[in-house]
């Protein structure tokens, strides 16, 4: 599942990937388009403003992925 909500300058993403390592895990950005890559398999993660992979921060905590991109 995913959680999106609004925060000061910032728009913080949570996703649930049960079992996730963060090894496992890969971020990539294309023409302001976010991607998160688990396991190989790659899913576009909608954001309000484009996004570059460079300036979110992504912290993984008990199989959720928390990603705080800069509005």
């Amino acid at each position: 599942g995913m959680y999106i909500e609004q925060g000061d300058g910032v728009e913080i993403i949570h996703l649930h990937f049960p079992g996730l390592e963060r090894d496992d895990l890969s971020l990539r950005s294309e023409d302001g388009v976010l991607f998160v890559g688990v396991n190989g398999r790659e899913h576009a993660i909608p954001t309000t403003s484009p996004a570059k992979a460079s300036q979110v921060k992504a912290k993984l905590e008990n199989d959720i992925l928390h990603l705080d991109v800069p509005l």
